[in-house]
C-alpha cells in the first residue's frame, strides 16, 4: 500500500493516476503501514517513513544540506 500526502486541488489527478495503473494507495496517515510515502513537500510528512519520495520544483532542506544539484540534466 502507498500513502499519498497530497493537497486537496492534487485528489483527482492521484486518483486517476493510481486507478489507471490499478495500484492501491490511500491518503497519507501518520498512523498509516506504507510500503512507501509519496509527497510533493517533506513538510507534509509528520514524520520521515522508511522509503519517501518527496518531488517537487524546489530544492529540500535536505537537498542543500547533502550538496544535491538539482534540476535539468543530460
Amino acid at each position: 500500500m502507498l500513502g499519498i500526502a497530497l493537497k486537496d486541488q492534487e485528489r483527482s489527478i492521484v486518483e486517476e493516476f493510481f486507478q489507471l495503473f490499478k495500484t492501491p494507495w490511500e491518503e497519507y496517515r501518520k498512523s498509516g503501514l506504507y510500503s512507501a510515502v509519496i509527497a510533493s513537500s517533506p513538510h507534509r510528512l509528520s514524520e520521515i517513513p522508511r522509503l519517501a519520495i518527496i518531488f517537487g520544483y524546489q530544492p529540500t532542506e535536505r537537498d542543500l544540506a547533502m550538496g544535491i544539484q538539482t534540476g535539468p540534466a543530460l
